[in-house]
C-alpha cells in the first residue's frame, strides 16, 4: 500500500488558515449570503453576489396581489426564469414565499396558500436542483409564522402548510422553519444519526433564526422549555441558515458566536443583516472564520491505496476525511474516485457525505473495481464531490472542493491527489 500524508490547516486542531488561499474557496450550498427578489431578478445582481464569493442567495418572493387570487402565468414565468438565473450562474438559492412585508399587512387565508402551494408545485420540482432549502414562508408578517391576521400562527395550520410544502418538493429537499417547536410540534424529533435523512418529513425540515444571537432567546425563537436544546440536537442532520438582527454583548461578539454557530451547525448566513453585529464581527477578528466555517469544510489529511491493479480486479483505496467547518452537507451528493491515465474509470462509493459531522474525521475504504479491459498504464488518483442533479453534474461550480491548502490539484470539478498506481 502507498500512503499520502497531506497535513491540511484545519481550525479543529488549533490551526487559523482564515486567511489562505483555502479559506478563499467557494463552494456550493455552503456560507454567507446575498439577497435578490426572484420577481425582479437580472444577471448582474447575481454576478456580483458570485465575485463576492458568494455560492447562495436568498430569494424573497413576495406575492401581496395574490392574497385573494390564484396566481398567474406571468408570476410563475418570472419564477421560473429567476431560477433559470441562478442556474447559470452556478449558485443556489433559498426561496421564501410571503405577502407581508410590514406592519399592519396581512397574509393569506389557509385555502388560499394551500392553493398556491400548489399551484407552485411543477415549478418548485422542475428547479429544485438550484434550490438549498426551501423557507416554510407563506404565513404572517415577513413570512415568519408570527402576527397572522387569520390564525394561521397555531399548530394545525402549520403543519398543513408543512405537509404540503414538503409534498411540493422531492424527497431530497428540505424545508426549513423559523421556531423548533413548529417542527416538533408537526413532527416531533430531535433527529438523530438513526433518524438522519430517511426520507421522513421529521428528517426534512430544518430551522431559520432571523435574530441569531439578538437576546437570550433570540427573540422569541426560543420560547418553550427545551426548544433551545431540541434546536442544539436536530441541527446536526438539517439545514440551518438566516441572519443576526442586534447587537447584544457579549453574546452577539466573536468567543459567543462562533461557539453558538459550531453548536447549532450554521450552513448559510446573511451577508448584509445586522450590519452593526457583522461589522464588529469584522473589528474583533473572527468574520473570515466565519465566512470560512459556515456549512461544511471537508479536507483530506491522508490517502492510502495500492500500487498496482490488474484489469477486471479491485483496487483498495482508504480515503481519511475531515469536516473543518460548522455544519456537514445539507443535501446528498455521491462521493466518487476517479482513475485518469490511458483511460479513465469513475467508481462511487457507498458513503453518504451528509455523514460527515464537523469534528469527526472518518475512513472510506473503497474496494475499486478495474474494468476488465483496461489498458495497461499510469493512473492518477482523484476525488469527485458533483452535485447528482443531471442539469448540475458537470459543473465544476457545484461541485465541492477540498478545503486542502498543498498536495491537491483542482482541474474542471476534480480534486487530484499526487498519488497513482500502475496497471499491468
Amino acid at each position: 500500500m502507498q500512503q499520502l500524508a497531506l497535513a491540511p490547516a484545519l481550525f479543529s486542531a488549533g490551526d487559523d488558515p482564515s486567511n489562505s488561499p483555502a479559506c478563499a474557496i467557494v463552494n456550493p450550498e455552503r456560507g454567507f449570503h446575498g439577497f435578490t427578489n426572484l420577481r425582479n431578478l437580472d444577471g448582474g445582481i447575481l454576478t456580483n453576489h458570485a465575485n463576492s464569493g458568494f455560492s447562495v442567495v436568498y430569494g424573497q418572493v413576495l406575492l401581496p396581489e395574490f392574497r385573494d387570487a390564484p396566481l398567474d402565468a406571468d408570476v410563475l414565468a418570472e419564477l421560473a426564469a429567476s431560477f433559470d438565473l441562478v442556474r447559470e450562474h452556478g449558485m443556489k438559492v433559498v426561496p421564501r414565499f410571503h405577502y407581508s412585508n410590514g406592519e399592519g399587512e396581512p397574509d393569506a387565508e389557509l385555502e388560499r396558500i394551500l392553493g398556491h402551494i400548489e399551484q407552485l408545485t411543477p415549478l418548485l420540482q422542475e428547479h429544485a436542483d438550484v434550490i438549498l432549502t426551501l423557507q416554510a414562508g407563506f404565513v404572517g408578517l415577513w413570512g415568519e409564522w408570527h402576527g397572522s391576521m387569520h390564525g394561521l400562527d397555531a399548530p394545525g395550520p402549520r403543519k398543513q402548510i408543512l405537509d404540503a410544502l414538503l409534498a411540493a418538493l422531492p424527497p431530497e429537499r428540505t424545508v426549513t422553519v423559523r421556531r423548533p417547536s413548529f417542527k416538533q410540534q408537526a413532527y416531533g424529533g430531535p433527529l438523530t444519526a438513526d433518524t438522519a435523512h430517511d426520507g421522513s418529513a421529521m428528517a426534512r425540515v430544518g430551522h431559520v433564526n432571523d435574530c441569531f444571537l439578538a437576546s437570550d432567546d433570540d427573540f422569541g425563537t426560543y420560547q418553550e422549555p427545551g426548544e433551545k436544546d431540541y434546536a442544539v440536537a436536530d441541527s446536526a442532520f438539517v439545514p440551518v441558515g438566516g441572519e443576526t438582527c442586534a447587537v447584544n454583548p457579549p453574546r452577539s461578539e466573536c468567543p459567543s458566536a462562533l461557539a453558538e454557530l459550531a453548536l447549532h451547525h450554521w450552513t448559510h448566513l446573511n451577508s448584509a443583516y445586522n450590519v452593526e453585529v457583522l461589522e464588529g464581527w469584522q473589528q474583533d477578528g473572527c468574520f473570515a472564520e466565519i465566512a470560512c466555517r459556515l456549512g461544511y469544510r471537508i479536507a483530506v489529511p491522508a490517502l492510502r491505496w495500492a500500487a498496482s491493479g490488474v484489469p477486471g480486479g479491485a483496487l483498495p483505496v482508504a480515503l481519511e476525511l475531515v469536516n473543518d467547518g460548522f455544519a456537514a452537507p445539507v443535501n446528498p451528493r455521491p462521493l466518487v474516485l476517479v482513475f485518469d491515465g490511458p483511460a479513465r474509470v469513475e467508481v462511487a462509493a457507498e458513503f453518504d457525505v451528509r455523514a460527515l459531522q464537523p469534528g469527526e474525521p472518518q475512513t472510506v475504504c473503497v474496494d475499486a473495481a478495474l474494468p476488465a479491459d483496461l489498458p495497461p498504464g499510469t493512473y492518477r488518483i482523484g476525488l469527485r464531490l458533483a452535485d447528482p442533479a443531471p442539469s448540475l453534474t458537470g459543473d465544476p461550480r457545484q461541485a465541492i472542493r477540498l478545503a486542502n491548502d498543498t498536495g491537491v490539484e483542482w482541474t474542471d470539478g476534480v480534486n487530484w491527489f499526487e498519488a497513482s498506481f500502475t496497471v499491468d
